[in-house]
């Protein structure tokens, strides 16, 4: 059951009327993203391969593999949740959406001023009890490899961008 926003909870985000494009909204982390953002007012759009029914967001079919992604909507917040998970052993399905499929979102969303990336616990060691912007990455699979290219292809390009980061 996806709990509902509380007033204060609503009014602390103060996203009425931000147009956010949320991917990954169909997996269980991006769908109560998605979910809470409508209900702080921001317009959502999610992108997703295949239509879903009875989806209370608007929605965008396309494929971020798709080189020439692209939308004729302009969005304030961009949230990418997608990826393949670490379990995909396949290496260019993991470079295709992981690291390709940010460069051409990244592309598609000019204009937009927060990029949030959600990476994911697989790039850190699981000794840290605490995982801070200075904890050390580890480098051991072609997942994680790929999932720290990405961001660093984000916080060069959002730089030169002026696009934040989170």
């Amino acid at each position: 059951m996806i709990e509902t926003l509380s007033e204060n909870e609503k009014n602390a985000m103060n996203l009425k009327n931000t147009r956010v494009l949320v991917t990954g909204a169909t997996g269980f982390i991006g769908s109560r993203l998605a979910q809470k953002l409508l209900e702080s007012g921001a317009d959502v759009t999610i992108l997703a391969r295949k239509k879903q029914e009875k989806s209370p967001f608007k929605t965008i079919i396309d494929d971020l593999t798709h080189s020439d992604l692209h939308f004729k909507q302009k969005f304030d917040v961009v949230c990418h949740l997608a990826s393949v998970t670490p379990l995909e052993r396949n290496k260019k399905i993991i470079q295709s959406v992981n690291y390709d499929g940010v460069k051409n979102l990244f592309s598609a969303v000019s204009g937009a001023k927060l990029f949030v990336y959600i990476s994911g616990l697989a790039v850190f060691d699981p000794i840290y009890d605490k995982i801070t912007e200075t904890t050390p990455k580890k480098y051991d699979t072609e997942f994680v490899k790929v999932r720290i290219k990405a961001q660093e292809f984000l916080e060069e390009n959002c730089l030169k961008s002026g696009m934040n980061l989170s």
